[in-house]
């Protein structure tokens, strides 16, 4: 009730997850999955091939919510 009273309506159905959690991709990793994509011989059946072949050839850890957002 206090928080109605000082601040509204709106303060109390406004979405407030999600935190300092902010999934990102390096450019050098976004390139490689650029070039990936792009190219016709590549077969990537899934995140989590990607995921794998980024952290084999790159010796990056990605997270798979990161690669799923880009």
């Amino acid at each position: 009730m206090q928080q109605y009273l000082k601040d509204g309506y709106l303060s109390l159905v406004e979405l407030k997850s999600g935190g300092n959690n902010t999934k990102t991709i390096s450019e050098k990793a976004q390139f490689f999955i650029a070039e990936k994509v792009n190219n016709k011989s590549t077969k990537i059946t899934s995140y989590v091939e990607l995921q794998l072949l980024i952290e084999e050839e790159l010796g990056e850890k990605v997270f798979y919510g990161a690669l799923y957002s880009h």
